[in-house]
This record gives structure tokens, sequence and C-alpha cells, in this order.
């Protein structure tokens, strides 16, 4: 700002900057600033521009509001620099007026500033991850960075904006604009003088990416489609989405008596869900829904969205449970809703293949995939064993919890002991350095956690796998070391797959496909297959004797005649 040259070869990190501007504004030798930081080696130059509550003229000719942008990474040879969007955006300030709340400027900015980032974070994610808004905002919360005091403070800012959004916002959709991307939509229950829009009798909307760069919407907003519940005036939207959200928690409840898995929570969940947020935008009321409109929407799955059997034949398993379970409504005759899924042979690795992407896998990652193929398990069933489960004197594995909730037992490869005892060594020493720390113990499943609250905390009940860093548990938000995560385990085997050239659609289930398919090849009798794989029935195992078969492979082509 005061003209100043960066030495060649310097350039000072965002820290420095900040350390320099808060001891420059404490001073009070400016009342604010607007720098320009180029690099000669290169074409990138880093803009700042000052904080709200500053004002500074630009060139000394015109004052310049205190709506302000934030930073922006440009290029010298762009000719000009590239400015975001001002903040508080308008219908921020509408939204917050609207709830009667006096805020600082400064929160008023940044809430703007984390609302927008909200909203880019699930266009990013796309309709399937934010389509029920509190999930949405449950995964943005968790995207952010952890750690220091600024990054909580950050949270906790974020946190509050989003409350402040949901309770005063209605509507929330998915709309197309007329260049084909898809984003979110949603309406404000009051405009900036505290009435409704029905009051108003206009169609007040707030879009995804309102006037961003001073530009209008590109997004469509009819008459017509602009209503986010046709025939039903805004006052009773707010009645309904409290019904829903009780709606969906009556369902968690449900579940967690029941005992289902937490997968298969979160998947019922999002199905009622998308099914809730589809009888508004129909206008038909939760009570007065049935096998009609269960009908109507399953349909649009498979007809509109082209789903697969198996996701259509999950979203309807869903729905029998929330009319049946929570509604304690049951559909009637309903079976022929549910997709005829296709039998499809498994991929199978030959025994050189297995080779090679097995070394293509470094560290902790190697020895899951070494034990996904030598044992068969499943993904989840390996990265969720505990030291306990692992008998090395009987050279056995126990497999807890498995699918159907089943426990089986499985052999413990020769080949895997020694790196086996080794990793659980080093894992000793994370296991110690957390009781030091006094981090809670691991969760325990059931309410083994009441019986026995220390058991966490003891070594026999750690996992074989822990994560590296410290999460917080999804149900009681404990915050303590749970297992690795199994999209580590699946990025590392897509590392390992383009490493060992191998031109298929492999997962980690291709190993425990493989594994069962060279049990066979080498004489194995398929009932001891079955038992090792936990299949309830045979028939599920004989899957793998079509791949074992081969029809064909003993007939000579005549193209080779």
């Amino acid at each position: 700002h005061s003209g100043h040259l960066i030495p060649s070869g310097f350039f000072p990190s965002k820290f420095i900057i900040s350390i320099f501007l808060t001891h420059y504004f404490q001073r009070g030798k400016h009342d604010g600033f607007r720098a320009k930081l180029s690099c000669r080696g290169c074409s990138a130059s880093l803009t700042l521009f000052s904080p709200p509550n500053f004002q500074f003229n630009q060139k000394g000719e015109k004052k310049v509001d205190n709506s302000v942008g934030l930073c922006s990474m440009g290029s010298m040879s762009e000719g000009k620099e590239r400015i975001v969007a001002e903040h508080p955006k308008a219908w921020v300030v509408r939204m917050v007026e609207g709830r009667g709340l006096k805020v600082a400027e400064k929160t008023l900015y940044w809430w703007s500033v984390h609302l927008e980032r909200f909203l880019k974070f699930c266009r990013s994610a796309g309709a399937e991850s934010s389509e029920i808004l509190e999930v949405a905002a449950r995964l943005f919360l968790e995207s952010l960075p952890v750690g220091g005091s600024a990054q909580d403070f950050a949270r906790e800012q974020a946190r509050m904006a989003l409350d402040v959004f949901i309770g005063e916002m209605v509507g929330w959709s998915w709309c197309e604009d007329r260049y084909g991307r898809v984003g979110p939509k949603f309406r404000l229950k009051t405009n900036s003088a505290g009435l409704t829009t029905e009051d108003t009798g206009g169609t007040e909307s707030v879009l995804a990416n309102d006037r961003v760069h001073g530009m209008e919407s590109p997004w469509k907003s009819d008459s017509s489609a602009s209503h986010p519940y046709p025939g039903v005036s805004l006052r009773a939207a707010a009645p309904r989405a409290e019904r829903n959200q009780e709606a969906l928690d009556a369902m968690r409840r449900a579940l967690r008596v029941r005992h289902y898995a937490l997968r298969t929570e979160e998947s019922y969940l999002h199905w009622a869900g998308r099914f809730l947020n589809w009888l508004e935008g129909a206008g038909v009321a939760l009570e007065e829904s049935g096998e009609g409109e269960v009908r109507a929407f399953l349909e649009e799955l498979a007809v509109g969205r082209g789903v697969a059997a198996a996701t259509q034949n999950q979203a309807f398993s869903a729905l029998l449970f929330f009319f049946g379970e929570v509604l304690k409504r049951p559909l009637g005759k309903v079976d022929a809703l549910r997709a005829k899924r296709t039998t499809r042979l498994p991929v199978v690795l030959s025994r050189e293949e297995v080779r090679r992407l097995l070394g293509g896998l470094e560290g902790t990652m190697s020895l899951i995939g070494r034990l996904l193929y030598g044992t068969g398990m499943r993904m989840m069933e390996a990265i969720r064993l505990r030291v306990k489960d692992v008998d090395f004197d009987r050279q056995q594995v126990i497999v807890r919890e498995g699918k159907g909730s089943k426990d089986r037992v499985v052999m413990l490869p020769e080949t895997l002991r020694e790196p086996l005892r080794e990793h659980l060594e080093r894992v000793r020493i994370l296991f110690n350095e957390d009781r030091a720390a006094g981090l809670p113990g691991v969760w325990l499943p059931g309410a083994y956690g009441v019986k026995d609250p220390k058991a966490g905390e003891r070594w026999e009940w750690q996992w074989v796998f822990p994560s590296k860093s410290v999460g917080k548990d999804p149900r009681s938000e404990v915050r303590r070391r749970h297992h690795v995560h199994d999209n580590g385990v699946g990025k590392a085997l897509a590392v390992a797959v383009r490493r060992a050239g191998i031109a298929k659609k492999i997962t980690a289930h291709t190993l425990r496909h493989s594994f069962a398919t060279h049990l066979l090849e080498g004489g194995t009798d398929i009932r001891t297959v079955q038992e090792l794989l936990g299949h309830s029935d045979v028939s599920t195992t004989m899957i793998y004797t079509h791949v074992l078969n081969r029809p064909g492979v003993g007939v000579r082509s005549p193209l080779d005649a």
C-alpha cells in the first residue's frame, strides 16, 4: 500500500501478512488498506482487501463502501483483478432481520461468508448428499478444519449461521438453470419488513447464487415453479417442516430400538427424507400419502433418475419401514414395486493379478489388503477387528457382528502372523499415548459401555487398525479414536490398481471373490467355503462355481481351426 517493494525471492506467508496488518491497524496509522503482492518470477498475484469496519479511499478519488470482498488469487496475464461477491448478502440481511436478531456488522459479514460457502459446498456435493438440509449442514460442518482456537471459533460461527438459516428458510429444493446446471433453491419466510411473502403478494425467492458479481441469477424462477408448496400458504410450511422432522426423529429411534446398523440407519433416513421432500414438491401432506405416492416416487426414481434396481429396492425397503413401523400405516399390496435384480458374475482376479495388486499397497493398507484376500473377510469386518479377536495361538480370527449380525471364524494366514504382531506393537504405542492423554476409550457395542465403562480403555478392546486422528462419534458425539475409514482403503486400492496396470473394475470386495474362487480351484469343499464367507445359503456361494466352470473354455473356437 505504501509502495514498498518486496525483496526478490521473498514472498511473505499469509501468517506474516496477518501479523503486519494487525499491528498496522492497532497502532491507528490507517483506517483501511488495499494491497497487491506480485511475484516477479511467475504470473501469480495475491490481491487483498480490507476487512469490514474499515474504509479507504481508492487512489484518493472516491470513498469505498465497507462491504468489501475476500482475498482472490489471480493471474497477472489476465489484465484485471477478480473480486468475489460482496458481503453481507442482501438475503442474509433479510434473514437476520426476519428472525428479529441484532448482530454486529462483522458477525453479519462472516455469517454471509459461511452461508455462501455452505451453498457452494452443496452444489459441489450434489443433490444426492445435499437434498436433506440438515444432513447437508452436518456434512459441511464436519468438512471444516479443526485443531486451533481460530478453527473452532469459525466452526461455531458457521454453526450459528446455519441455525438461523435453517430456522428462517423454507422450500429447500433443487432446480436446473438454463445451462443445465443444478443447484439448491430456497425461500425466506419473511422479507426485510417482517411480512410473509403471502402478505406482500410476491414470490420472493432466494437462489443459491443470487446476484453474484452484479449479474442476475441464471436459475429459473417462474411463478408456477417458484412456490415450494403449490396451493399451500407459506404460513403452513414451518409446521409441516417440523412434523417432517419429528417423523424422521421417530424413525431414527425406531431403527435404534431394533438395533439396525449405522449404515442402514443413515440410508433409511436419507430415503425417508427424500420422500418427504418429494411430497412437499407435489403438494401432498404426509398424513394423506399412501401407496399411490410411494408408487409415484419409486417410478420417478426408476424412470426419471434411472437408478439401479438395488437402489430402488433400498428406497422401497426404507419406505416400507417408515410407513409400517413409524407411521403405523402399513402399505398394502406393493410387492410389485420391488425391482427385479439382475444376476451378475463377480469380478475375479488371477493369482498373478492378486500378487501385483497387493504389491502396489503400502504400510497398513498392505496389511489390510493381504488380510482381505487371505481370510475372505468383508472390508468393514476387517477394519472393525479388535485385538481380542485375533488368536495367534490357534491361528484364527473371530469375525464379530458380520453381515446379519452373525459371528464366524476364519483362518489367520501363516504369512501374516509376524507382520500382524509387529503392527500391534506399533498400535500399542499409540494406545499408551491415548491413555496418557486421557482420551476416552474406543466405542463399545450395545450397552456394554454401561455394564463395563472402562472396557474401552483396555488393550484387548482396541481396534487392530486404528485411525491416525481422533474423531467425533456419530451417535454419542464423544471425541475418541475410531478405526480407519473405509474410504481410505478404497483410495489405496485404486492407487494400487493403477500401479499394477489391471484393466478391471476392482474394489475391496474383489479380493473376497478371488479368495472364494481360488479356494474352489484348489479343491476346497463348497460347504467349507460357505462357512468361511458367512453365507446363510449355499446358493449364494454357488455363484463362484459359475466363474470357476467357465462354460465354453474346453471348446475350441472355429476361428482357431
